[in-house]
């Protein structure tokens, strides 16, 4: 069985190459809340993907689909979340530190 967690991170990824690692540093430093994050790269046509994989974390899930749209991005996060309670933030959002936290 694996651990519980409390809040899943969806976060769709379309040509976010330049924004995406920012945003997915800040939210894996957060250590007070359980937390997995789900990366949905939506048919990036750049680095989006392969700058995801060199982050070894067991908390990042990344998944690659065919552009299919933001909606459709969520939707697949969706159906894998484990979290008690999700949160939708976008590739080129800038949050506060420990804003998970603050949430929860």
């Amino acid at each position: 069985m694996k651990n519980r967690i409390d809040v899943s991170v969806i976060i769709p990824a379309y040509n976010a190459a330049e924004t995406i690692v920012s945003l997915v540093n800040k939210i894996l430093s957060e250590t007070h809340v359980a937390i997995e994050l789900i990366v949905i790269d939506d048919g990036s046509t750049d680095e989006t993907a392969n700058i995801l994989r060199q982050i070894h974390d067991d908390r990042l899930i990344l998944i690659k689909q065919a552009n299919q749209g933001v909606y459709a991005a969520r939707n697949t996060a969706l159906d894998i979340h484990r979290g008690e309670w999700v949160v939708f933030l976008d590739a080129d959002d800038d949050i506060a530190d420990g804003f998970i936290e603050k949430l929860w």
